[in-house]
């Protein structure tokens, strides 16, 4: 992925913000120095913040995959699996898929004629 200009101060400006938040609601004096040097280096040093976008960005890409998985694996088993689970105690077997007493095979008593093989699929 090509990080453009813009998307580049975006991201540096929602991370200086968003630690400056974190260093306002903890009232840590250290965080907030920390946080206005980082600014000043990406305002003096524009590749210093480049790259630190591209880093931010690929660890965004980084947890966008990771929890993808988790929230899909927590619809399954809050969703889904419930939903499997009582489908299976109440009803019958429609797809035949529990064994039979006698055989798999299952009777058909029909006779073919010339139109039944005309037009077969």
């Amino acid at each position: 992925m090509e990080l453009d200009r813009n998307k580049s101060l975006e991201a540096q400006l929602s991370i200086v913000v968003g630690f400056g938040l974190i260093a306002y609601f903890t009232k840590s004096q250290y965080l907030l120095l920390g946080v206005l040097s980082l600014g000043l280096v990406f305002l003096l040093f524009p590749i210093v913040g480049y790259t630190v976008s591209k880093i931010w960005f690929k660890i965004a890409e980084l947890i966008g995959g990771v929890m993808s998985k988790v929230l899909l694996t927590i619809v399954f088993f809050i969703f889904l699996l419930p939903v499997a689970t009582l489908s299976k105690l109440f009803k019958k077997d429609t797809l035949g898929l529990k064994k039979p007493e006698k055989s798999n095979y299952i009777e058909r008593h029909h006779l073919y004629s010339a139109k039944d093989l005309e037009q077969i699929w």
